[in-house]
């Protein structure tokens, strides 16, 4: 498979699919290199490097002989099709930015891990893997058209139906986006956070179990709309009064759906993380391992990201050029 992607969703969906066995190579133009360490940036692991000028011809025909998937942002047609986005741009425009905020606050972007990489790398991958499934039964290839604003819209589901049903309140005030106790973050009394998720009323009964509410008779219902600021205010007086590594300890194994709001350096070393190999340090870089995972043909870092270039030569013989005709095209300039 060919990467001629620049940022975000194209790095993060060679990389997927390089980690689960395809031999990816990423095409780059003469000077793109951005990097003075580009074995360090690990969205570019697992595959190798050419260098091809494109607006050469020649260097166009080369690379013809490669084949594609098309990644943007708002996809190959429609009014906004030529204009130019980053990750935040998409989600505002389709309608999941609005969402991601408290009642009363503008909107916080989630990195750009929402639609660059969910909405973007994630579902072009499961596009080509699917296309290339199919064409084992047709024989034919076809484009795959993979907008930003499409996957994240695919991701937009629950939300949907929920305003269908008219049981999607303004933001802020639903269960499950900061508007109830018991799917919220709170500070700790050492500045750090602790995320509670327990929307199920067998686990709701144990937060309350261990904030030493259980016997409270006065407390509204957890659904009871009416009760969510006072209960958040109260949560947050009581979690506020000790450190996180004492509710840490606390919640361990109580089946609670708590959890400490980790740090990066921090959740590489967590011990269910290290069991897993979910981050492994490779090539001296600390960087997440391979997912999904297959029981009989698990993936690998087949190696980690290229020197800008680095293969050239070898793709060129591998694609049946000569070395005279590969030392004139770099003579020429066509390659690097």
């Amino acid at each position: 498979m060919l990467d001629v992607t620049g940022l975000g969703p194209g790095p993060d969906c060679a990389m997927l699919l390089g980690d689960l066995g395809a031999d990816v190579i990423r095409l780059e133009r003469p000077g793109s290199g951005r990097f003075r360490e580009p074995h360090k940036f690990i969205p570019h692991r697992s595959r190798r490097s050419i260098v091809v000028d494109l607006s050469r011809s020649d260097g166009v025909a080369l690379v013809l002989r490669l084949v594609y998937a098309r990644m943007t942002g708002w996809g190959q047609d429609g009014p906004m099709a030529r204009e130019p986005g980053h990750d935040v741009n998409y989600l505002a425009v389709v309608g999941a930015l609005s969402r991601f905020r408290r009642a009363g606050e503008r909107p916080l972007f989630p990195l750009n891990l929402a639609a660059d990489y969910g909405g973007g790398g994630t579902i072009l991958a499961f596009g080509i893997a699917c296309a290339l499934f199919e064409r084992a039964t047709s024989g034919k290839g076809q484009v795959i058209d993979g907008a930003m604003i499409d996957g994240v819209a695919g991701q937009l589901s629950l939300p949907l139906a929920h305003q269908a049903m008219g049981r999607l309140s303004p933001v802020g005030t639903n269960f499950n986006d900061t508007g109830s106790r018991y799917y919220e973050v709170y500070e700790t009394s050492d500045n750090r956070y602790l995320a509670i998720g327990a929307l199920e009323p067998k686990f709701y009964e144990t937060v309350l179990d261990r904030l030493g509410l259980a016997e409270r008779t006065d407390l509204p219902d957890q659904n009871d709309r009416s009760g969510w600021p006072m209960m958040k205010e109260l949560f947050a007086s009581i979690i506020g009064s000790r450190p996180l590594s004492d509710w840490t300890q606390i919640f361990d194994g109580a089946e609670a759906c708590v959890s400490p709001v980790l740090e990066l350096d921090e959740a590489v070393t967590h011990p269910h993380a290290v069991a897993r190999g979910t981050f492994i340090e490779q090539d001296g870089l600390m960087q997440p391992g391979v997912a999904p995972r297959f029981s009989r043909t698990p993936g690998a870092i087949a190696s980690a990201a290229p020197v800008t270039g680095a293969h050239t030569d070898e793709i060129l013989t591998e694609l049946a050029y000569s070395s005279a005709e590969i030392a004139m095209l770099r003579n020429s300039g066509v390659v690097a």
